[in-house]
């Protein structure tokens, strides 16, 4: 058998998809501005962040330290 593939489809499938990550990406920022804005999360919504941010070099810069977390 011969492997097809719909163009017509395929394209309309990369716009949801792009559509669906931007509107998740709109989501998450409006939410996060929501949060700062309040004067009663924006304390523990920084501190969130900064945590994050931290972590995640953590993660990107030496992948060895999550390995040596995961096996202790």
């Amino acid at each position: 058998m011969k492997k097809e593939k719909n163009g017509i489809l395929d394209t309309i499938a990369s716009i949801l998809v792009v559509f669906v990550v931007f509107a998740l990406i709109w989501y998450i920022i409006s939410e996060y501005i929501n949060a700062i804005k309040n004067p009663q999360t924006r304390t523990a919504t920084l501190i969130a962040t900064t945590i994050t941010i931290i972590l995640m070099a953590l993660v990107y810069n030496n992948p060895e330290f999550i390995k040596s977390l995961i096996k202790e």
